[in-house]
């Protein structure tokens, strides 16, 4: 379901460009559809937050916490959750 016109998350707004070398969910959907993968950025937006909720889910799991999939949803949509993950990515790029 979209969120309601005007929706801003409690810690605000979340998007991939807004990590050091990121792209605009736009961004990303005109490369796919280039590739002709068809794509707008909505659906960029939702995979991204299908694969996040999967990895607060497995994350979850491992802390032997019970999470709904409205909470899990809500986890992956945090702009800081997000700038954790890239973080621990990025980091763990770096030592090779």
């Amino acid at each position: 379901m979209p969120m309601p016109k005007g929706h801003r998350s409690e810690r605000g707004y979340v998007t991939t460009e807004s990590f050091e070398g990121g792209m605009s969910y736009r961004e990303i959907a005109a490369i796919m559809s280039a590739s002709d993968r068809q794509m707008n950025h909505s659906s960029v937006r939702n995979y991204m937050i299908s694969g996040l909720s999967k990895i607060a889910e497995e994350l979850a799991s491992v802390a032997g916490a019970s999470v709904s999939e409205e909470d899990l949803k809500r986890i992956a949509g945090d702009p800081q959750f997000q700038s954790a993950l890239c973080n621990i990515i990025r980091e763990r790029v770096d030592r090779g």
